[in-house]
């Protein structure tokens, strides 16, 4: 049996924009890749979630910015009198409590509205603002891997789709050769029954290979239309009369080169890889913040206010008094501001640090896995190639023997025992070699995925 391998990727649909192709016009696979990576919603995804980490980015260079804010009230208000026993001024207003003359008031007699502007700028953080700058830029530089990630993924899958379609049809191609061969067959082993150079079990033998290679082609119209489908999916602003170009599948042409190369540029180039990396550095920045929180924050700060009202008070003559109510207003000075939680700050640093062990190890571990992923992917290569170039030499001699075969049974020296053999034999190696360069291009996709950039030529 044929095996036909449709690989269909698991992915989401994505509305259609408005750079869809032309009907009529075939697609290459250079089109297709880049046009999913465009398009499809996973990577538009990873693209929001980098342009959210650049944001963020700048909201921390910023931070040292002064920090504005503006306070506003409105509310009730009532007379305030501050006179001596003589109704003279006093020359504090607040000497003792006698001199303190507000009538009791069940009602205020008027309103007022206060705003004040505060101003804050750091002076001196101990490194918060810096550590929150590198760490949001360890957060940029790994949403870009992402991104590099999810159009990598999407590139494989397209990939994959891709070479299945041709598959499909070089099948589809071959059934239909091989159809024509048994037809011709089928009509000399009738004619060879009618004058008795035939049997009937001939005959027979013939018309069961031809319900097989009718079935075969049924699964090889099912596998096109697969694929066509999921190209669809992971490209979704092709056109609905969906076609790629016409050239034979072909094995795709990969350097010589030790396994050595690609886990040197793997480590370099996989988006995961570097994404490790970024994560360590995101750990250690984590645990400069927390060491940083341990110290206070030095401030210069100032602040304006107005103030109007339709009541009436009496200012103080004492500067150094709060007045409120006065008409406007301005302040200012350095502020230490230092939080004296301690019980809390001490385990998160101990906790940045921990995570910060772990990353380091995690990242380590990830380093061994993906470099067994980049020897995994080139013992794939490196089975495949082989097994294409001895399935080459099946292929070669299975259709020449189909084809001597045929010619022997047109002139009657071959009998339809020996063109069924021949038919079947020529349709396992064929399909077989057909798998083989499928599995060789799929399996250096799946190189090159593992390591993160084109290997090919």
């Amino acid at each position: 049996m044929i095996r036909l391998v449709i690989v269909l990727a698991a992915v989401g649909l994505a509305p259609a924009v408005a750079h869809a192709q032309a009907a009529g016009a075939p697609w290459t696979l250079e089109r297709l890749v880049a046009e999913g990576e465009r398009t499809h919603a996973s990577v538009i995804a990873a693209e929001k979630g980098l342009a959210s980490a650049q944001q963020l980015l700048k909201e921390a260079q910023r931070a040292w910015w002064p920090n504005a804010s503006v306070e506003g009230v409105v509310a009730p208000s009532v007379d305030i009198r501050c006179a001596d026993d003589k109704n003279q001024p006093s020359p504090f207003c607040l000497t003792t409590l006698n001199d303190i003359h507000n009538p009791v008031q069940a009602f205020p007699t008027g309103a007022l509205t206060r705003w004040e502007l505060r101003l804050a700028f750091p002076l001196y953080t101990f490194g918060k603002l810096d550590g929150a700058k590198n760490a949001a830029a360890q957060g940029v530089l790994t949403g870009e891997s992402r991104v590099v990630a999810a159009r990598l993924d999407i590139a494989v899958a397209i990939k994959r789709t891709y070479y299945g379609i041709k598959i499909a049809r070089e099948l589809i191609e071959m059934i239909r050769d091989g159809r024509d061969k048994l037809t011709d067959a089928i009509k000399q082993i009738e004619k060879d029954v009618e004058k008795g150079k035939a049997t009937e079990a001939d005959r027979l033998r013939l018309r069961v290979v031809e319900t097989v290679v009718d079935a075969r082609s049924l699964e090889a119209v099912k596998g096109e239309r697969l694929a066509i489908a999921a190209l669809h999916t992971l490209v979704p602003t092709t056109s609905e009369k969906l076609d790629i170009d016409d050239e034979p599948i072909q094995p795709v042409d990969l350097p010589e080169r030790p396994v050595s190369f690609y886990i040197d540029a793997a480590r370099q180039h996989r988006p995961e890889a570097q994404m490790v990396r970024f994560g360590e550095a995101a750990a250690r920045t984590n645990v400069d913040i927390n060491r940083a929180n341990l110290f206070p924050d030095i401030l210069l700060v100032g602040s304006v206010f107005g103030l109007w009202k339709t009541t009436e008070d009496d200012d103080p003559a004492s500067p150094y008094m709060n007045h409120p109510f006065a008409s406007y207003g301005y302040g200012g000075g350095l502020v230490v501001r230092w939080g004296l939680d301690f019980h809390l700050k001490i385990p998160r640093l101990l906790r940045a640090r921990d995570d910060y062990e772990a990353a380091r190890a995690g990242g380590d571990a990830a380093q061994g896995w993906m470099s067994l992923d980049v020897v995994n992917a080139y013992e794939s290569v490196r089975e495949a190639k082989d097994r294409m170039a001895i399935l080459y030499r099946g292929e070669k001699a299975a259709h020449s023997w189909l084809t001597a075969i045929a010619q022997n049974f047109a002139i009657g020296t071959a009998e339809a025992r020996d063109f069924n053999d021949a038919l079947v034999a020529y349709f396992e190696a064929h399909g077989r070699w057909l798998q083989s360069i499928y599995d060789f291009n799929v399996a250096v996709v799946s190189l090159e995925r593992a390591v993160g950039t084109t290997v090919t030529k």
